[in-house]
């Protein structure tokens, strides 16, 4: 059986609520919000690279409201998108299909 990947560190954008990083925090999620981080005065384009600079061996996904982020800035993303440690090459059939229930249980309940 594959080795169960840590949890993505929830980067809470200035474009949201700060408040919600602690509020998923409560949850027991791994989360910060930039302000945390001293970093949400910075413009978007300097953004990802600064998380990649502070946060290089870390997994992490940036949680924001910029419906336009990936369009505006997708070269700087793509140069600095990291292999996720969930891809379906990863896991046999067995275990992709517990994954996948387990990732979206909270979903599927609502």
């Amino acid at each position: 059986m594959s080795k169960r990947p840590e949890p993505l560190l929830l980067v809470v954008d200035a474009s949201v609520d700060n408040r919600i990083a602690a509020e998923l925090r409560f949850r027991r999620r791994a989360a910060v919000a930039l302000s945390q981080l001293g970093i949400h005065r910075l413009e978007d384009p300097d953004l990802i690279p600064e998380l990649c600079t502070q946060m290089p061996d870390m997994q992490w996904v940036l949680v924001t409201a910029d419906d336009s982020m990936p369009d505006d800035w997708a070269d700087i993303i793509a140069l600095r998108r990291r292999r996720s440690p969930r891809t379906r090459d990863d896991y046999d059939d067995d275990e992709w299909a517990r994954y996948v229930v387990h990732r979206w249980a909270h979903v599927m309940q609502a």
